[in-house]
């Protein structure tokens, strides 16, 4: 019987751990490439979480034509001109893979003010080509 208690007392204490489960989540998110991510706070009993956007702001790893090319695709099947992009946060560049959060100004389409897009570039050495692949959340690309 005291062994059974021990390992609920264990088991609820990590279950319990606001830090452990949102590295979790995070961790989950990245591995699925979303351009979101949870950050929480806690202020004396009261714990604060929220949806962030993925990477710090930097500067795309996208030449000329992947740009254009992700751009059109993100037009077309999202409604975002190039207009709209606001800003690029890095997730993980890290070759063959780029990882990258492309956000997007959404207050005239209605949204929260900024809409991000994960745009992961892997670049094949084998026949020279880098594929691009899109990651938004709910249903904000068709």
């Amino acid at each position: 019987m005291r062994s059974w208690i021990l390992v609920f007392a264990v088991l609820a204490g990590c279950a319990g751990n606001p830090a452990q489960q949102a590295d979790k989540l995070n961790a989950a998110l990245d591995a699925q490439y979303s351009p979101m991510r949870y950050k929480y706070s806690q202020t004396g009993s009261a714990l604060h979480i929220e949806t962030v956007l993925a990477g710090e702001p930097g500067q795309s790893a996208a030449n000329d034509d992947i740009r254009r090319a992700a751009l059109d695709y993100i037009e077309g099947h999202c409604g975002f001109d190039e207009q709209s992009l606001k800003q690029v946060r890095i997730v993980r560049h890290l070759p063959p893979v780029w990882y990258e959060v492309w956000v997007f100004d959404s207050s005239s389409q209605g949204g929260r003010g900024a809409t991000g897009i994960s745009v992961v570039m892997n670049y094949r050495p084998e026949i020279d080509k880098t594929d691009v692949s899109f990651h938004a959340p709910g249903n904000v690309c068709s």
